[in-house]
Formats: structure tokens, sequence, C-alpha cells
């Protein structure tokens, strides 16, 4: 438990330090910070729409997918963490509500996915900016590989964890650009 403590307690210290600039120069300088932010953003949009294309195309007629494609949903992954962290130091009003309002489109379009029925060519659009392919690979692994249940257990599986992520995705956004808003005003004032 002291181990675990630590470990948050670092967490919190190197927050800090990156929120405040204290301790020397070793703190990114705001410019520096929002270009990784935009960095991040643009890592994050190319590997959502490759991987997008990569899964559709490999999990079309069969579910086989390569080893590339792991680990390019990986780093969709690990760039979507990172884009998560530098929004929390860095992101702007403007950006933070953009993003807001894809991740709430992206619920949209999966709800009328379900609601308009299996349309090809919307279903490919959809599957190409939501992002359900990444979660379908990541249940598909978790669900039918490693714990060896049928496909439909992966797939609601996939839905949820999908849903899950949009939802938290607007919610954490949300909170970020009422947090911004708040400085903007304080400061103003």
């Amino acid at each position: 438990m002291g181990d675990m403590k630590q470990i948050i307690g670092s967490v919190f210290s190197c927050r800090r330090l990156l929120a405040t600039g204290k301790k020397g120069e070793t703190a990114m300088s705001e410019k520096t910070g929002k270009r990784l932010t935009i960095a991040a953003l643009l890592a994050w949009i190319v590997l959502q729409l490759y991987t997008s294309f990569d899964i559709i195309v490999h999990g079309l007629c069969t579910v086989h997918y390569l080893a590339r494609t792991v680990t390019t949903t990986g780093l969709w992954l690990l760039s979507l963490a990172a884009l998560d962290a530098l929004l929390y130091f860095y992101g702007g009003r403007r950006l933070l509500w953009e993003l807001k309002w894809y991740w709430g489109a992206c619920g949209a379009l999966l709800a009328a996915l379900f609601l308009v029925g299996r349309l090809i060519l919307f279903a490919v659009l959809v599957y190409g900016i939501t992002p359900f392919p990444q979660m379908l690979l990541a249940s598909y692994l978790l669900v039918e590989k490693g714990l060896g249940l049928p496909g439909k257990a992966a797939d609601t599986t996939a839905l949820v964890l999908t849903v899950a992520l949009i939802a938290g995705h607007f919610l954490w956004l949300r909170r970020l650009e009422r947090r911004v808003k708040g400085e903007a005003e304080r400061t103003s004032a």
C-alpha cells in the first residue's frame, strides 16, 4: 500500500510541476505544450483513420487481425491517452469545444447506425470516424481470444466499450472546457 501512495504522490508532483512551471527550467513552456498538443492530436487523427481502415479491411470477411493492426491500435490508444493528458494542461477553449462535439457526434452517429440498420456505406463512414473498430479489436482480443467466449459476446463488449469511451471523453472534455472557461473569467475579472 505504501508503494501505491508513493506512485500517486509522484504523479501529483509531476502534475504540479507541469502546471505551475516551478523548480527551474524543467517545465514546458506554454508554446511548447500547445505544439505538443497539436502534434498529439494530428497523430491521433492519422492513427484513427489508418487503424479504422485496417480493421475494417481485415475484419470484413474474416476476423483475422495482423500484428501490425494490433500494434497500430495500441499506438492509437497511447496517442489518445497522451492527447488527453496534454489537453488537461494545454487545451485551449476552442480545441476542447471542438473535440467535445466530435465525441458527441460519434455518439450520435453510433446511435444512428443502430437505428437506421446496416446500410453498408453509412456503416463504413461511422466505423471510419468513431472508435468502434478499435474497440471491436480490443474486445475480440479480450473476450474471444482471451476468455474464449463466442463472437456475439465480443460484439456486445465492443459496443459497450465504445459507448463508455465516447461518453467518458465527452464528459472529460466538457469538464476541461468549463475549467478553462472559469479560469478565463477569473483572470478577466
